[in-house]
């Protein structure tokens, strides 16, 4: 067991840690729930048309060791036996939660995992905040000897508009998909809200810059790198636009046609996505 929602893993080159991004802020629980004899949920307590009054969202868990909400989880595998695996502990990566500016909190997605050295540093994307998190990862010494020890650097801001003064701060990069490098010199991260590919110098790991964004197709959501290194691509989720179905208008207005059928509404996730291949030399 790690965090609400678990959404993506990163495992160490010996594969001896695994590190797993919790995305969710809560879970659902039911209220009042009955089971048969085998274990299979039969009832909840009652609910009014469109009305969630059978079950309730408990608290976030954001303190202690091993929070669920917003975080990291960092996973122990000894000498890479998956059997063996163990919850070591969890890193926050929210922010401070209210009930107007944080719902969702910073969404921790995507990860990747940088070597420098002797120390290592999990890269977390924030969709919801516009920011990079950066947590070091190195080896124990003492009583710690054998174990590993985390320590949250500051996050990367990714933001595209800076506005002094306000809040909530401007967001809309939404940072969901990260690659590094084989040399670990570079991380390209998708930006779903700007359409574009930000790449960042990581030859100083805990203080990455912003080099510059590459264009994309719409809602760019996964990367991949060529085995050489010098070709990213780039998938885009949202790609080309929406198909108008059998009912409605085409477009532009000066060539509209009217077509007939049951299908009027359109769902907005019917849409062609779409793939690039970036030379990168």
């Amino acid at each position: 067991p790690v965090g609400y929602f678990p959404y993506d893993v990163t495992v160490s080159p010996d594969g001896r840690w695994v590190f797993v991004s919790n995305w969710g802020v809560t879970e659902y629980t039911f209220a009042k729930p009955t089971y048969n004899t085998d274990g299979t949920l039969t009832a909840v307590a009652p609910a009014g048309v469109n009305e969630p009054a059978g079950y309730y969202v408990p608290k976030t868990d954001s303190g202690g060791s091993t929070p669920k909400t917003s975080s990291v989880s960092v996973v122990a595998v000894p000498g890479g036996d998956g059997a063996r695996a163990s919850l070591v502990e969890s890193v926050y990566m929210g922010e401070p939660l209210d009930e107007l500016y944080q719902v969702g909190d910073t969404h921790p997605c995507a990860t990747a995992l940088l070597t420098s050295g002797e120390k290592q540093y999990v890269y977390v994307t924030k969709a919801n905040s516009d920011r990079i998190g950066i947590i070091c990862v190195k080896k124990g010494f003492g009583s710690k000897a054998g174990q590993i020890v985390t320590q949250v650097k500051k996050d990367l801001d990714l933001s595209p508009v800076k506005v002094g003064g306000v809040k909530p701060l401007v967001h809309g990069a939404y940072p969901n998909a990260i690659i590094v490098s084989r040399d670990h010199t570079r991380a390209y991260v998708a930006e779903a809200g700007l359409n574009s590919v930000a790449v960042l110098d990581t030859r100083n790991p805990e203080k990455p810059s912003l080099l510059g964004r590459i264009p994309t197709g719409w809602y760019p959501t996964a990367l991949e790198l060529s085995a050489d290194g010098k070709m990213l691509y780039i998938l885009n989720a949202k790609g080309v636009g929406e198909d108008i179905g059998p009912a409605g208008t085409t477009a532009p207005p000066s060539k509209v046609s009217t077509r007939a059928g049951g299908l009027s509404n359109i769902d907005s996730n019917y849409i062609f996505g779409s793939a690039q291949k970036v030379d990168l030399t």
